[in-house]
């Protein structure tokens, strides 16, 4: 038997079994994962400081907002300027996952307005999505004063 002759009965093999086995539904892949809970996912974009004014900002402004946790990295970025002119500049990117309530909207604008008055930054740029987060070590502790699991 010729190769291409091959190739044609494999690929009928081929499309023979997806049309026999099929497309998985939507609504199974997007299943969230046992003990998901919906949450919602802000990324806020910084410009950089230094590594001293970072830290002690993430101590005194972030984590008593938000002690169950959180996730930085340093990153570069790029944005156009008020004067048109495009600037690349060091930056960081802020992660944190939280319930979706008033008060946790709240503490996200309260981490941007203080970022931007304590530094003089023109903006800080927020991200913010709903996502499905589970975690097998989340455990609400009635002793912090919030916590992202608490629905308040």
């Amino acid at each position: 038997m010729p190769s291409y002759a091959k190739i044609g009965i494999w690929k009928i093999v081929v499309i023979g079994l997806l049309l026999f086995i099929g497309p998985v539904p939507g609504e199974l892949a997007a299943k969230p994962a046992v003990g998901a809970h919906p949450m919602v996912r802000t990324e806020l974009y910084f410009g950089a400081v230094r590594k001293d004014q970072w830290d002690n900002f993430l101590a005194r402004v972030v984590t008593p907002l938000f002690p169950e946790g959180l996730t930085w990295y340093d990153v570069q970025g790029q944005w156009r300027a008020p004067d048109g002119v495009t600037r690349k500049l060091p930056s960081r990117m802020l992660i944190v996952i939280y319930t979706d309530t008033v008060r946790n909207n709240l503490a996200i604008e309260r981490v941007r307005l203080q970022f931007k008055n304590q530094f003089h930054h023109l903006a800080v740029l927020r991200v913010s999505m709903k996502v499905q987060a589970a975690d097998d070590d989340w455990h609400p502790n009635p002793k912090l004063n919030r916590s992202a699991q608490y629905r308040n």
